[in-house]
């Protein structure tokens, strides 16, 4: 009898990439410099391996410190913007990932980017970022990644919007850039 090639886990994993890639928005833009969007075969590949490294960090002891015990959240990728920034954004040669998440607890839902690097052929979370939840203000949303290695996004608050700007810089994203949009007539 033939062993299958994959493992369990690995097929579990790759049918997960699948189905997020079959119902995720057809509008999602490809930002030009997102190295990995340009490949068809390549981009479910890589959601399944930020989805695999997002579930491996739902177990995280640090993780669990800074949300809460899962008893108490649920923790879940949003598979409507997964993932959201890919390319190299640490500047050493290999595809990161940015990947938005909830953390929904008792009373409200908490909305974050998780930070991947990768090392090799595995992604680690390296950083959390803020991004809202309920009613919250401001609100950011990040957009993709240029040729420089920057990461775009629009931060709103009530009526006004900033673009920002991020970089890598030491151990993380740090905002370099913020310029208030123009208003647009209604």
């Amino acid at each position: 009898m033939k062993k299958f090639p994959l493992s369990l886990p690995k097929l579990c994993t790759v049918a997960c990439a699948v189905f997020i890639t079959a119902c995720q928005s057809p509008s999602r833009s490809q930002n030009a410099a997102d190295s990995l969007g340009q490949d068809e075969n390549e981009y479910p590949q890589e959601m399944a391996r930020v989805a695999a490294a997002f579930q491996a960090i739902r177990s995280d002891s640090a993780f669990l410190r800074q949300f809460g015990p899962a008893n108490e959240n649920q923790f879940k990728l949003l598979s409507r913007e997964f993932p959201l920034v890919l390319g190299d954004f640490d500047a050493d040669g290999d595809p990161d990932a940015i990947a938005s998440f909830s953390v929904l607890g008792p009373e409200d839902e908490r909305i974050y980017y998780a930070v991947f690097l990768r090392n090799k052929d595995s992604l680690r979370l390296t950083q959390v970022l803020p991004r809202g939840g309920n009613n919250a203000t401001p609100f950011l949303t990040l957009s993709g990644l240029d040729e420089k290695g920057l990461v775009w996004g629009e931060e709103t608050s009530d009526s006004l919007a900033w673009t920002v700007i991020y970089k890598w810089e030491g151990n993380g994203l740090n905002e370099v850039s913020r310029a208030p949009k123009p208003d647009v007539p209604k």
